[in-house]
């Protein structure tokens, strides 16, 4: 499965939550793609993402401006959950 991560250059929180998604996903299949807002803003807009730091999974969005590790981590395996079914 694809995983998007939208992010800002030098945003702090950007670089954490980059971080814990690859944590996150070390050792499985799914593939992050990491998206740069200002380089693709019109995707990030077609995108539905409005803000960042920011991960899609197909039709899927969390964003905000603190998103930790224990909130990344539970939205992805509902959202991968949720594709098994």
């Amino acid at each position: 499965m694809e995983v998007f991560f939208y992010k800002l250059p030098m945003c702090p929180r950007c670089l954490a939550a980059e971080r814990y998604v690859r944590r996150i996903l070390a050792d499985s299949s799914h593939e992050i793609h990491i998206m740069e807002i200002l380089k693709n803003r019109q995707r990030a807009k077609e995108d539905g993402v409005s803000m960042a730091p920011a991960i899609r999974v197909k039709d899927r969005i969390l964003s905000g401006l603190w998103l930790s590790e224990m909130k990344i981590r539970r939205f992805l395996e509902e959202t991968l959950e949720m594709d098994k079914d």
